[in-house]
């Protein structure tokens, strides 16, 4: 039986969704292995040990921007790896005010803010924090201590010794409670620095659309985010 134009067309379909999956099937989907793959591609911008280096901003369009389909990454990984690159510790780290960004030749692209560095030592305080209260609830409970009576039933304490040379405890310090974010309720303008509330603090953003209540700002990582004005501070 002869074919009809629909049927070759259906076939050809077919076969291009089959490859296209098959393509994505290939595609590395493990955020480290991005990683080690970009600091292979990239070895004057990415690194998987020792100092890291501070990425210019938008640094993820320079590398989708040179993805093609032979490529073992796909853009969502991309995205997914940087966001895990640029939050380790190493990274947080080298976020200093005043420090060169880099491209991916390794070329300087743009000095770090004074508000871009505050905000990445923040992260890295509170995730070493959180990293420390995980670690306190995983350690196995101490054993109680043994109940030592007298003989008339009472419990006894060895009298704690004091050398001569003893400080007196210091006293505890409390800090101060932070400040209330207060949300932002000036002008906007296309290019102004800003900060968006995502998680626990908010994040250092760049303007690039107003509409309405709605705005459009990018990351130091060069994600673009829609959110709405009242999430502006």
């Amino acid at each position: 039986m002869q074919q009809t134009n629909q049927d070759v067309k259906s076939e050809t379909q077919m076969e291009t969704v089959t490859t296209e999956q098959s393509s994505q099937a290939d595609k590395i989907k493990d955020t480290q292995q991005v990683i080690e793959y970009l600091a292979e591609r990239f070895p004057q911008c990415f690194s998987v040990k020792g100092d890291a280096k501070p990425l210019k901003i938008g640094i993820f369009q320079d590398i989708a921007a040179q993805l093609s389909e032979e490529d073992p990454i796909s853009k969502t990984s991309l995205r997914a790896a940087l966001r895990k690159y640029t939050s380790s510790w190493r990274y947080l780290a080298c976020v200093q005010e005043g420090m060169q960004r880099v491209d991916l030749e390794g070329a300087d692209a743009g000095l770090i803010e004074a508000e871009h560095a505050e905000h990445a030592q923040t992260q890295l305080a509170e995730s070493k924090k959180r990293a420390a209260e995980n670690r306190k609830k995983k350690a196995p409970a101490r054993k109680p201590r043994a109940d030592k009576t007298g003989k008339d039933g009472e419990r006894k304490f060895a009298p704690r010794k004091r050398t001569a040379n003893a400080k007196p405890s210091a006293k505890i310090q409390y800090k101060p409670k932070s400040k209330a974010i207060e949300p932002f309720n000036g002008e906007l303008k296309l290019g102004m620095e800003i900060r968006v509330k995502l998680g626990n603090s908010p994040v250092p953003c760049t303007v690039t659309e107003v509409s309405g209540d709605e705005v459009v700002v990018q990351t130091m990582t060069g994600m673009t985010i829609k959110t709405e004005k009242k999430n502006l501070v």
